[in-house]
């Protein structure tokens, strides 16, 4: 299994390229940007610099929103980390969650993220598409195929969509046996509802990390960000698969402490050291292709999840 790292939220455009390289040198497969508005960054930028100061690493922003950049843009980014990056480079696109209550917009739609998709694989190929009013439109200086065009999802209807239109996918469904194989029939029924059930397609599966001293104490980290992608209903279809049933606290502090293993279960991977590598070589024995590990928990989950991509990343 191929082990990515998310790259610190909060660090400068300097502090990602040296955490990029220290990536690199530890073994990790790819690094994804965050490429977020709050904090201030152009992650495209950050992408650009990582790929000329650690030469072999895979790099993708993590997530390219739809919202605030336009799909001829997106094309045109794609195509410029291309010339920068070559293959180790691949477009992750998202319907903008956060985005979308920091501009005061709803996040894109299925219809539109269609669109987008299918517009900047056109573009990233050669061919012409079409923008509102716009004649039709293509990118002269291309190097076709082009980088792959990855879907971010988690909702059902989704992760469909990413195996229609997608290239691949950046999955926040989770890793545990019921979820994954929800999420393989998802994608299957995609491909096969486009035509493309036998061309390649990339997982990789977003794995929250928490290390601590006890496996207590690890999910005690994550409570945080639990109780909000529980709100957000991130985890609706997959616990439903696993047979968990659940009511929404009013808080993070009111998260029952059963349903919150239960999400560490399905969803996350926290635990001790030791425990944290057996899950994820477990993740790995059952032929997940690529995981993104998305450190909780500050710099001690951040050194815990290098040392994780050095001794389990593998081609």
């Amino acid at each position: 299994m191929r082990i990515d790292l998310l790259a610190p939220l909060r660090a400068s455009i300097e502090e990602t390229v040296a955490f990029v390289r220290r990536a690199e040198a530890a073994g990790a497969a790819g690094v994804g940007v965050p490429d977020h508005l709050d904090y201030g960054r152009d992650g495209f930028v950050a992408l650009a610099l990582a790929a000329r100061a650690a030469p072999r690493i895979d790099l993708y922003p993590a997530v390219a929103s739809v919202l605030t950049r336009h799909v001829f843009q997106l094309a045109a980014l794609a195509r410029t980390m291309q010339e920068i990056a070559g293959a180790r480079f691949k477009l992750v696109i998202g319907a903008g969650g956060s985005t979308a209550e920091q501009t005061g917009q709803p996040p894109a739609s299925r219809m539109r993220m269609r669109e987008v998709a299918v517009s900047i694989r056109a573009l990233l190929a050669g061919e012409s598409a079409e923008f509102g009013t716009s004649a039709q439109q293509r990118i002269e200086d291309v190097l076709p195929p082009g980088p792959p065009v990855l879907l971010a999802a988690s909702g059902p209807k989704a992760v469909r969509l990413a195996g229609e239109v997608g290239d691949g996918a950046l999955l926040f469904t989770g890793v545990s046996a019921p979820t994954r194989a929800l999420a393989a029939e998802l994608v299957a029924a995609g491909r096969a509802e486009s035509g493309r059930a036998g061309q390649p397609f990339e997982t990789t599966y977003v794995v929250p990390f928490s290390v601590g001293g006890s496996a207590a104490e690890a999910r005690e980290r994550v409570r945080g960000a639990a109780f909000n992608w529980l709100r957000l209903g991130r985890f609706n279809a997959g616990l439903t698969r696993a047979g968990v049933s659940w009511r929404l606290p009013e808080s993070a502090r009111a998260l029952p402490d059963g349903l919150l293993a239960a999400i560490c279960e399905h969803f996350f991977v926290t635990g001790t050291a030791a425990d944290c590598a057996v899950r994820l070589e477990a993740l790995s024995d059952v032929g997940a292709e690529r995981a993104l590990l998305m450190p909780i928990g500050g710099a001690d989950a951040t050194e815990a999840a290098l040392d994780a991509a050095g001794r389990l990343s593998a081609p």
